[in-house]
């Protein structure tokens, strides 16, 4: 009888470690990316992504270090394993429905490295502590 207890207790063990994400990491917060777009344009984001599932996120688009646009999105994000998910549910103000699957390669210290399932385009986005702001146009990358 206790062998019998000792090995339904070590399977439901194994199925909870088994159950556990791959990477059991906290992405919530505020965390900063930016990338070159070519021609001289360049955008940055500042993602918050609460733990409540909620984010909102704002990109800031550049020619030349002059802004061009600023486009705001607010939505819900979940992760598991390493599949980070976000649905848009407004831009600027106006409804959305848009959906995101991003796969996540490695958090690295404050450094988290990711890529679009669909498209594969890498990105790189960097943790900031809470009421940090925006480092403004950076020519170069300020973030890995």
């Amino acid at each position: 009888m206790a062998n019998m207890i000792f090995r339904i207790s070590l399977i439901g063990f194994l199925l909870s470690v088994l159950s556990l994400p791959a990477f059991a990491m906290d992405l919530t917060g505020l965390w900063y990316g930016e990338r070159k777009l070519g021609g001289g344009m360049f955008v940055q984001w500042l993602s918050n992504r609460r733990p409540d599932g909620f984010f909102d996120i704002e990109f800031r688009y550049f020619r030349d270090c002059k802004s061009e646009r600023v486009e705001r999105q607010i939505g819900r994000w979940t992760s598991g394993g390493n599949i980070l998910a976000t649905h848009v549910h407004m831009v600027d103000g106006a409804r959305a429905d848009i959906r995101h699957r991003y796969i996540i390669d490695r958090l690295e210290g404050e450094v988290l490295h990711y890529r679009h399932v669909q498209t594969g385009t890498p990105f790189s986005a960097r943790r900031l502590p809470a009421g940090s702001d925006w480092p403004g146009c950076v020519v170069e990358d300020a973030v890995s």
